[in-house]
């Protein structure tokens, strides 16, 4: 496995711990409002930290899905920050938003090295 996909992985694993492990410091981090509920904050944690962990384990046919999967999340989310972008602070546009739109940047360069990107027949 390359090694960008392996600090790819290990990247969203950590971001994804931190937020399902301190909701609150995490949402601060990333300039979001948060309220006495941490079930969000906790939600996208455990979907980050899955992703990374699928990205840094998988086979190498089963990685090209996985970061085609990635990618697409991470298109979704930055999509949603677009969408949400009146009620986020310029510090939050910067991390949600910025940070979606790297993570799909390095998902899609991943794809592009030559071992992750082997053809995948659809299932």
């Amino acid at each position: 496995m390359p090694p960008l996909t392996q600090t790819f992985g290990a990247a969203r694993m950590a971001v994804g711990a931190l937020s399902w492990l301190a909701p609150a410091m995490s949402a601060r981090v990333f300039g979001l409002k948060f309220d006495s509920d941490p079930v969000f904050t906790q939600l996208f944690g455990a979907r980050d930290f899955a992703l990374g962990a699928l990205t840094a384990l998988s086979t190498e046919t089963d990685l090209t899905r996985v970061l085609a999967l990635g990618l697409a999340i991470d298109t979704a989310d930055a999509i949603g920050c677009a969408r949400q972008h009146q009620s986020l602070s310029v510090h939050a546009k910067i991390l949600t938003a910025g940070g979606a739109v790297l993570f799909a940047a390095i998902g899609a360069a991943a794809l592009l090295t030559p071992s992750a990107a082997a053809d995948v027949v659809p299932a």
